[in-house]
Order: C-alpha cells, then structure tokens, then sequence
C-alpha cells in the first residue's frame, strides 16, 4: 500500500494523522503580520528533540518581543 510514498509523504501523512495540520492552522489564525503567517505556514512535525527546544526558545523571545 504505502510502497510509492516518499519520505516527503510519510511525513505529511504522520502530521494529518497526528493533528499536527490543525495545530499549525490555529497558529496561523493568530498571526498578527504576514511575515508571522509565512513563518507558521512553513512549521513542520519534529520528534528531534534539539530542534524542539531550539524552537521552543525562539517562541518565547518572539513572546517578549
């Protein structure tokens, strides 16, 4: 069944699956300019737990900004 799938469709298969889709939806609903928007569009799924925290820190200093 899945023998034609790419890595690139794996992916987008695990997010729709997991929710992640809808998640990234409602952070784009609160964009406040469309730089913000562009940015939220582009996020992905990520189980890499440096790249979690990475972002995870960027979000708080675009918070205090």
């Amino acid at each position: 069944m899945y023998q034609n799938y790419t890595m690139n469709d794996y992916a987008l298969l695990l997010e729709e699956k997991i929710g992640f889709t809808q998640i990234r939806e409602m952070v784009a609903r609160e964009c406040v300019n469309n730089m913000a928007l562009k940015f939220a569009k582009q996020m992905s799924f990520s189980s890499n737990y440096d790249e979690v925290v990475k972002n995870l820190c960027q979000t708080d200093e675009f918070k205090q900004i």
